[in-house]
């Protein structure tokens, strides 16, 4: 992804003896996203590794001063990591998973502990419920790293400078969803509610939805709802000019960097509860509003809060976000993974 690339470039550029070496997954793609040629940044395929063995034997040649494993399901990984740690090469695990006291989760840190110890010498999250899990994974304080994920900070907040004096005009009235159409993300609760709410009261706000998935067909037909197709980060931000309100209604999101992006850009932000980044990007009745998709109509009730709002107090809320966006950036996450080879 796009904040993934602005992380891996700041990290090169950080520290001009950096070059770094990323094997993406080519198979069972979420996006179409292709990443731009960057100095200091090679690209593999994962499929062309035909064996763990491969996979390693392509890492040892490299002699690494440090890995960074974020697919930690793919098992050709985790075999290249435990050997690495082994020889004294610091591994560390990229993990957004939210601790929230499942009996299940209890069970399962418990049995996992020497597991991941095995792997990986550090976990890096991006916030206090993943900071939780790792904790409960048996990473002691030294071994757990911030700053995960970041925006691609610059660009949106390129966006935002760009977009504010036309804004202070003339206040768009259009909320905007980015991301997978997929159940999971509450697409369809989120129509649903925009279709209720212009039933019931008179406003000229329409919903913009941009993004791919299974279920992009099943959005209805509707004069005020307009659907685009995955747009890459720069053409992305060309849209903030004309969207008023970011909205994720994520029925489950360990943490999701596009709501950071959107405060960057100064965009009055909603989010249901579940979203991992709402806590650290959101403060409620500040920026924005958040919602429970376990109380009925209360999204349509955020959707009514912000319609009501002046475009004045709209524009403050976006200032707020923008301010509250400034938070992480790639370069500390850069900064971040540098540190344990200091």
């Amino acid at each position: 992804m796009g904040y993934t690339m602005a992380c891996l470039k700041a990290l090169a550029c950080l520290n001009g003896q950096v070059y770094i070496h990323l094997v993406r997954w080519d198979q069972k793609r979420l996006t179409p996203y292709e990443p731009p040629a960057e100095d200091r940044i090679s690209l593999y395929e994962r499929s062309t590794f035909d064996s763990n063995e491969a996979l390693l034997a392509w890492a040892r040649l490299l002699q690494p001063r440090c890995v960074f494993v974020s697919g930690w399901m793919d098992k050709g990984y985790l075999y290249v990591a435990r050997q690495l740690k082994k020889e004294g090469i610091p591994v560390i695990a990229g993990v957004d998973t939210q601790w929230k006291k499942t009996i299940r989760q209890q069970v399962a840190s418990s049995v996992l502990r020497g597991y991941f110890n095995r792997h990986f010498s550090y976990m890096m999250v991006p916030g206090p419920q993943q900071y939780e899990y790792a904790k409960r994974l048996g990473f002691t304080i030294d071994r757990i790293l911030p700053n995960l994920y970041a925006a691609d900070v610059a660009l949106f907040n390129r966006a935002y400078q760009e977009s504010k004096s036309s804004k202070a005009k003339v206040f768009p009235h259009r909320f905007l969803f980015v991301g997978r159409f997929h159940p999971i993300k509450g697409i369809m609760k989120l129509v649903q509610a925009f279709q209720e709410l212009s039933l019931e009261a008179n406003h000229d706000w329409d919903l913009l939805l941009v993004g791919n998935g299974p279920i992009k067909a099943q959005i209805p037909n509707d004069a005020k709802i307009r659907v685009l197709d995955f747009l890459p980060p720069d053409r992305l931000a060309e849209e903030i000019r004309h969207a008023g309100v970011f909205i994720l209604p994520s029925i489950a999101e360990p943490w999701g960097v596009v709501l950071h992006e959107f405060a960057a850009a100064g965009m009055p932000l909603i989010a249901s509860h579940d979203v991992g980044s709402a806590r650290r990007f959101l403060i409620k009745g500040y920026n924005g509003f958040l919602f429970s998709h376990q109380e009925a109509g209360y999204l349509k009730a955020q959707l009514k809060k912000m319609v009501q709002k002046t475009d004045e107090e709209l524009l403050l809320m976006g200032a707020r976000s923008h301010q509250l966006g400034q938070q992480v950036t790639p370069e500390l996450f850069a900064a971040t993974v540098l540190s344990i080879l200091n």
